[in-house]
């Protein structure tokens, strides 16, 4: 790893990140095709970590966080943890077994999760 390297993986994620897109799968992608040996977790912690202060400083620029919000905030990150580690034991269990047919239909699930979620219109969120 080299300076040079990590400003530009920083650069990626930068970009990538108020897009709406993966900026993970970016940085994924951006190494495979330039040849690029992958980071190791921490550099991809800190990218995610740099951007989370910068959204911190958006927020902040905006008013803040309602407060009567951040018990609901907290209980979708709490959910989000849970089910993202979940996640990831599962594919990682999966791939070490070969099971790609599993595999791909974990991504089908989550791919049609996600688009129930967008017919429905996020109805559960409250208005303001």
């Amino acid at each position: 790893m080299t300076y040079m390297l990590s400003a530009i993986l920083g650069f990626v994620q930068g970009v990538a990140e108020f897009l709406p897109i993966s900026s993970s799968g970016h940085l994924t992608l951006f190494q495979h095709f330039f040849g690029l040996q992958e980071p190791d977790t921490l550099l991809n912690i800190l990218l995610h970590f740099a951007t989370l202060l910068e959204v911190l400083d958006v927020l902040k620029e905006e008013g803040g966080v309602n407060p009567e919000l951040l018990p609901i905030y907290l209980t979708g990150m709490a959910v989000a943890a849970v089910v993202g580690y979940c996640s990831i034991y599962l594919v990682k269990l999966l791939s070490e077994k070969g099971k790609f047919g599993l595999f791909a239909f974990y991504c089908w699930a989550a791919g049609a999760l996600s688009l129930l979620g967008i017919a429905l219109d996020f109805h559960f969120l409250p208005t303001t």
